[in-house]
C-alpha cells in the first residue's frame, strides 16, 4: 500500500524466463530514508528485483513507480539519470582505469554543458568540472579511497575494488541505492568497514555531496550484518514474499525458518 514516505513501489510484479518464474505477483514498496534489506535462499528471485528496478530486466506484468512515475519501459540509463543507482553481485568496473577515473565515471548523467563550451573549456564547463571533481574527491575521503587514487581498479585488493564500486553509485547522486550483495567475498574486517559506511550513507555523514540521503535497498547473505543495520527485512522463496517485517520479527517467523532451514 502506497504512503507518502514512500520514493519507490513494486506492484504485482510477474518475471518469467521461458519457464522459469523469477518473480510472482511480487509487490514491494521502499521508503524513502531507510535501509531495507531483502533476503532468501539462492534463485529466490532477489537479484531479479533489483534487475526489474533499475530497467535491466522488463517484467511482463505489474507496475513499477519511482515517485509515482512508472519507469517499466524506461532504459536502465534514464532510470540511473532519474536517481536510482546500484552496484552488482559480479564487479563491473573500469579496471584499465584508475580509482578516481571510475568515480568520474559515475559523474557522466550529471555533465550537461554543452558542446560549445565544453570545446573551449571555459564558464560553465569549467566550474562544472570543478565541481565533478570536488564531489568525487568527498566520496573518496569518505569510503577511505585516497591511497589508491591513481591506481589502476584491476590490480587493486577485491574488498577495496567493492568500495569503488559503491562509490561509483554515490556520485551518481543517488535517490535510491540498490546494493547487490556488497560484502560477498569479503573478510571479516572489511565486511564491518562496508557496514559503517552503509549506515553512515543513510545517516547522511556526506551531506555535501548530496541534500539528503538515499533510500538503500540492500540483498546481502550475510544475516548477522543484514539484523544489525536494517530497518525493515523482506523475505523472498521461489520468487515470491514470504514475510516482512523489523529484523526481530523476521528471526521468529516460522516461513523464514523454514525457507532457510526446512521444514
Amino acid at each position: 500500500m502506497k504512503t507518502k514516505k514512500d520514493i519507490l513501489n513494486l506492484e504485482g510484479i510477474h518475471l518469467s524466463f521461458g519457464g522459469v518464474q523469477a518473480l510472482s505477483g511480487m509487490d514491494l514498496d521502499i521508503r524513502r530514508d531507510e535501509i531495507l534489506a531483502i533476503i532468501g535462499p539462492n534463485g529466490s528471485g532477489k537479484t531479479s528485483i533489483l534487475n526489474s528496478i533499475s530497467g535491466f530486466y522488463r517484467p511482463q506484468k505489474g507496475n513499477i513507480y519511482f515517485q509515482e512515475k512508472r519507469i517499466n519501459d524506461l532504459k536502465p540509463s534514464k532510470i540511473a539519470a532519474m536517481g536510482i543507482a546500484r552496484t552488482f553481485q559480479n564487479l563491473a568496473l573500469y579496471t584499465g582505469l584508475s580509482t578516481v577515473d571510475n568515480l568520474l565515471a559515475g559523474r557522466h548523467i550529471k555533465m550537461k554543458q554543452s558542446f560549445l563550451s565544453g570545446l573551449f573549456y571555459f564558464g560553465l564547463a569549467l566550474r562544472s568540472e570543478v565541481e565533478h571533481r570536488r564531489q568525487v574527491e568527498y566520496i573518496m575521503d569518505f569510503l577511505e579511497l585516497q591511497p589508491y587514487r591513481h591506481q589502476y581498479v584491476g590490480i587493486l585488493p577485491y574488498g577495496v575494488r567493492k568500495r569503488v564500486e559503491l562509490g561509483r553509485a554515490l556520485a551518481m547522486e543517488p535517490k535510491v541505492l540498490l546494493l547487490d550483495e556488497p560484502m560477498a567475498g569479503m573478510n571479516m574486517e572489511e565486511k564491518e568497514d562496508m557496514a559503517r559506511f552503509v549506515l553512515d550513507i543513510r545517516e547522511a555523514k556526506w551531506e555535501s555531496v548530496i541534500k539528503e540521503s538515499p533510500a538503500i535497498v540492500l540483498v546481502e547473505h550475510e544475516m548477522d550484518v543484514v539484523m544489525d543495520i536494517s530497518d525493515r527485512v523482506v523475505t523472498l522463496d521461489w520468487g515470491k514474499k514470504i514475510a516482512e517485517g523489523t529484523p526481530d520479527e523476521i528471526k521468529e517467523d516460522p516461513a523464514v525458518i523454514k525457507a532457510y532451514l526446512g521444514a
